[in-house]
């Protein structure tokens, strides 16, 4: 059995296209963070 990878990480570039490809639009900031250990990826997308 193939357990999912939760400590996978992304690159900032990777984050960005998952991002834009669940919510369309143009990506206007997105920052790094460390919460708990875990890297967390913000991003603000402008949608029409």
């Amino acid at each position: 059995m193939v357990m999912p990878s939760y400590n996978q990480r992304f690159s900032p570039q990777q984050a960005m296209q998952i991002a834009v490809q669940r919510v369309p639009g143009q990506i206007i900031h997105y920052g790094m963070d460390m919460e708990n250990g875990t890297l967390v990826y913000e991003i603000f997308i402008l949608t029409s």
